[in-house]
C-alpha cells in the first residue's frame, strides 16, 4: 500500500471507490466469503470491471481514500480492513481495493488473508510488479511461497500480448451511434470515458435535409445546402440525458445522428443527468432536463457542475473539444428573494459559456437546441471543418448564440 511518508507511494487505489450521489429527477417534478475475514475460503475469481463503471467508481473513490490514509496514519489498521472490506465487497470486481487489503493485513501479520485477496488483485489485472515486489506493507510476505509465486504470475502476465489501448471507431448505422464497450476506453488523466464513432463514406442521409420546417431559417439552410455552401448535420451527434423526456425531435433533423447506449452503460446512469463522464470524437449537442428538485441542497444541473470543480472541468473539456449541453435553470434564476414571493434571483455562483442554460424547467431547453442545431447545419462546410480541428467550434456557436439575444443591440452590450 503506497504510504504518506512516501510521496511514490500514497495509496494504490487511485481511481475506485463507490460513489455516493443524489439522484437526479426530471425538472418539473416535485461473496460468499468476506474478503476481511482471516479464516477465508480460497480467493474467488475477481470479474472484471466493466468500462462504464470506471466514472462511478473514480468518483467516489476521494472519500474512501482520504478516510483509509487517515485511518493508517493513525495506526487504526482494523478500521481501515474494514473500510476496505466493505469496499471491495460492494466493488468486487476492484482489484486495487484488494491490494490495499492486503497491504493492511499484512501490516497487521494476517499471512492466509493477505495473501487470499493479494491473489484476488492480480487474478483482477493489479499487475504493477514493481509496487508488488517492494511495497513495504507487504514486507511479512516476502518469503512465503504463495508470494513468490504470484510475483513470477505477474512478471508472464507482464509479457503475454496486451490488448491494444485504441478504442475502435463504431460505424454508425441506422442514424444511431451506440455507445458499447467495443468503442469505449477509460481515460484516466481525464477522467472520462471516451467514445469513438465513424459515419460511412455513402451514408443515405448526405443526400436529406439537413432541417426541415423552422420557417425562413430551415429555408435558408436547404437553399444554401443546394447550393454547397452549408454543412449540414451529417457528422454531428445528439446525446439525450434525460431517457427523452424532453427529447429533440429528429425527423425536423434528418441528417443528425441520436446517441444511444447499450444496457451496460445504462445501469451506470450514463444516459441520465449531468453529463460529465462521456467525451464523443464527433461535435455533439445535448440535453437533460432534470435537476435536484427536492431537499436543502435543490438547484438544476448547471449549479451542480458550478460548484464541483471536476464537473466544471468536464465541462471545460466538452466545450474545448466541440460538445455542449443544455439544461433548464429550474429555479436557480427566478424572480424573488429568499423564496419570496416564489423565487430565490440568481444563484448561480459564476456564469460561464461551457453549456447553455434555459429559463424554466423541463422542454424550455428545446428552442435553444433547434437554434443551435440550425446554426451547426448553417456553417460553412470549410468553416466548420476548421473550427471542429481547432476546438472552436462550440466558442463560436456561443457567440452566435449570445449575440442574438434580444437585449444585445450593440456590440458594447455582448459583455454585460
Amino acid at each position: 500500500m503506497r504510504r504518506l511518508a512516501r510521496p511514490k507511494c500514497l495509496f494504490a487505489l487511485l481511481w475506485i471507490s463507490a460513489v455516493y450521489s443524489v439522484q437526479p429527477v426530471r425538472a418539473d417534478e416535485p461473496q460468499p466469503s468476506s474478503p476481511g475475514n482471516a479464516e477465508s475460503a480460497a480467493p474467488q475469481p475477481v470479474k472484471p470491471l466493466s468500462v462504464f463503471a470506471a466514472p462511478r467508481l473514480t468518483a467516489g473513490f476521494q472519500q474512501v481514500n482520504r478516510a483509509v490514509a487517515e485511518l493508517v496514519r493513525e495506526e487504526r489498521l482494523a478500521d481501515a480492513e474494514k473500510l476496505l472490506s466493505e469496499l471491495v465487497e460492494k466493488e468486487p470486481g476492484l482489484a486495487v481495493g484488494y491490494y490495499n487489503l492486503a497491504c493492511i493485513q499484512a501490516r497487521q501479520g494476517k499471512t492466509d488473508p493477505a495473501l487470499d485477496n493479494l491473489e484476488r488483485a492480480v487474478a483482477g489485472g493489479m499487475l504493477d510488479l514493481n509496487l508488488i515486489a517492494r511495497d513495504a506493507d507487504l514486507a511479512s510476505l516476502r518469503e512465503q511461497p504463495r508470494y513468490l509465486g504470484l510475483i513470477e504470475q505477474v512478471k508472464q502476465r507482464l509479457v503475454e500480448p496486451s490488448k491494444p489501448s485504441e478504442i475502435a471507431m463504431r460505424l454508425i448505422t441506422d442514424n444511431v451511434a451506440l455507445v458499447g464497450p467495443e468503442n469505449t476506453a477509460w481515460n484516466a488523466a481525464a477522467r472520462t470515458l471516451v467514445v469513438g464513432f465513424r459515419f460511412a463514406d455513402d451514408d443515405p442521409r448526405r443526400q436529406a435535409d439537413a432541417v426541415t420546417g423552422h420557417g425562413t431559417a430551415g429555408e435558408l439552410i436547404r437553399q444554401w445546402q443546394e447550393e454547397g455552401t452549408a454543412a449540414g448535420l451529417l457528422g454531428v451527434l445528439y446525446d439525450n440525458q434525460d431517457r427523452d423526456h424532453s427529447n429533440l425531435p429528429m425527423a425536423q433533423f434528418p441528417q443528425l445522428t441520436a446517441v444511444e447506449f447499450v444496457d451496460e452503460a445504462k445501469q451506470e446512469g450514463l444516459d441520465y443527468g449531468l453529463q460529465t463522464r462521456l467525451m464523443y470524437n464527433l461535435p455533439t449537442i445535448g440535453n437533460s432536463s432534470t435537476a435536484l428538485t427536492q431537499g436543502p441542497f435543490w438547484r438544476s444541473q448547471t449549479r451542480i457542475a458550478q460548484v464541483n470543480p471536476a464537473a466544471i472541468v468536464a465541462q471545460f473539456r466538452h466545450y474545448a473539444t466541440n460538445q455542449l449541453y443544455f439544461y433548464p435553470e429550474h429555479r436557480d434564476y427566478d424572480p424573488g428573494h429568499n423564496g419570496q414571493p416564489d423565487g430565490f434571483g440568481d444563484t448561480f455562483p459564476t456564469n460561464t459559456p461551457f453549456v447553455i442554460t434555459s429559463q424554466g424547467s423541463s422542454g424550455s431547453d428545446q428552442p435553444f437546441l433547434h437554434a443551435v442545431a440550425c446554426t451547426l447545419a448553417a456553417f460553412r462546410p470549410e468553416t466548420r471543418a476548421k473550427l471542429v480541428e481547432t476546438g472552436l467550434l462550440m466558442p463560436t456557436v456561443q457567440m452566435i448564440f449570445r449575440s442574438s439575444n434580444k437585449q444585445v443591440v450593440e456590440a458594447s452590450d455582448y459583455l454585460t
